[in-house]
């Protein structure tokens, strides 16, 4: 597979434009608009399931086997996630706020009530596999040949990023739940 990869051209362009090419600053700051509503649902759901796992996974009643039932049915709505994201006809910045909005009225819904912290990690498992393969192709289709790496690589670090946020916030919700 290695040998028919190829180095895409090098270019300053976003989208098909240079950054000397007259645009007007609106334009430019539109396409960037562009971007973050591709990369940031996808980013705060990859968050948004990292809660809700680790908050899943650390209960005080949890047990080796449930935790392991539960990590195999969090990869199995993943999965499930990228199959129904092959089949998805309609890919553009408003399927991805829609699914952001899914998601988080998914895990306020498991925070009100404790009991439903596994099912909402199982749950939000679904949104990850889901948006990620469809901001991919989406990401692939606005962005420049010369820039799509780098777009992937700021993608990759915005997940991480709210990743490692709200493991932190869970961990912070975690402590202050458990009884001392």
């Amino acid at each position: 597979m290695a040998w028919f990869m190829v180095e895409p051209p090098a270019s300053l362009a976003i989208a098909g434009h240079a950054d000397d090419d007259g645009q007007p600053a609106s334009r430019q700051a539109r396409r960037w608009s562009i971007f973050l509503s591709l990369i940031v649902p996808g980013a705060v759901l990859d968050g948004l399931a990292s809660v809700a796992a680790f908050l899943a996974q650390t209960r005080a009643d949890a047990e080796v086997a449930r935790v392991t039932a539960l990590v195999a049915a969090m990869t199995l709505s993943e999965a499930a996630g990228a199959w129904i994201a092959a089949r998805v006809w309609r890919n553009d910045g408003r399927l991805h706020l829609l699914l952001l909005a899914c998601g988080t009225a998914v895990l306020a819904a498991a925070l009100v009530s404790s009991a439903g912290v596994a099912a909402a990690a199982v749950a939000l498992a679904l949104f990850p596999g889901l948006i990620h393969p469809l901001r991919a192709a989406a990401l692939q289709r606005v962005a420049a040949d010369g820039v799509r790496a780098r777009i992937a690589s700021f993608a990759s670090a915005c997940d991480m990023a709210c990743t490692t946020l709200g493991l932190l916030a869970a961990g912070a919700l975690s402590a202050r739940r458990r009884p001392r």
